[in-house]
């Protein structure tokens, strides 16, 4: 899978870690303000409960950070989830692999 350039990537947040994949420079003083530490070309961050979750996907969604699409409880899949029951009301954008080297940028919830 290759990463979009220049994007924060949500990678994974539905478990008790959370991880973003980002080539962005500027990026890293956000993400260690949001308690992310660097580990292996990768930011992770624990995740304590699901209020926490949901503060940080706020947050990330603020950042405008791509949430990855794919199965079961996919980064996208979470933040849909999360609209559906009221939780988080802002517009957000996700990315899909339509084979490799090959994604699919789209964005939700922005109205028309």
């Amino acid at each position: 899978m290759k990463a979009p350039v220049d994007e924060m990537l949500v990678t994974d947040i539905a478990g008790h870690v959370a991880v973003v994949m980002t080539d962005l420079v500027t990026a890293a003083d956000v993400l260690v303000r949001l308690g992310f530490a660097r580990q292996s070309g990768r930011w992770e961050r624990a995740i304590a409960d699901d209020n926490d979750r949901q503060a940080l996907v706020a947050a990330l969604v603020d950042l405008d950070a791509l949430f990855s699409a794919g199965r079961d409880w996919s980064p996208q899949a979470l933040v849909e989830y999360y609209r559906e029951i009221g939780v988080l009301r802002s517009g957000y954008r996700s990315v899909s692999w339509r084979g490799p080297g090959r994604y699919v940028i789209e964005r939700h919830g922005y109205g028309a």
